[in-house]
């Protein structure tokens, strides 16, 4: 999987990935309904930013690294235990 710039590139999967960092959400004001949208889509990748929120709030490089690439870095991850997971459920469905 090529990893991708998110903190530069894609607001929303930015501020997905600052859940790994804290409880306060990455970005910018957002409008009521940005805000629903945001939470659910957060609600729908939940499991994938627990499990990448374990994976690297236990690695001491990671919790050195300037906030840019720890979103970039958590965002990637992410999105690759989504690929990772859809895969698997194809492959149980089959």
């Amino acid at each position: 999987m090529e990893k991708v710039n998110y903190y530069d590139a894609d607001e929303r999967i930015s501020w997905l990935a600052s859940r790994v960092i804290s409880d306060e959400h990455f970005g910018v004001s957002l409008t009521e309904e940005e805000l629903d949208r945001r939470l659910a889509l957060e609600e729908d990748y939940k499991d994938e930013i627990a499990l990448a929120k374990l994976m690297l709030q236990n690695n001491p490089n990671f919790v050195d690294l300037p906030v840019k690439e720890q979103i970039n870095l958590a965002a990637n991850l992410i999105l690759e235990l989504r690929e990772r997971k859809t895969k698997n459920n194809d492959k149980s469905k089959k």
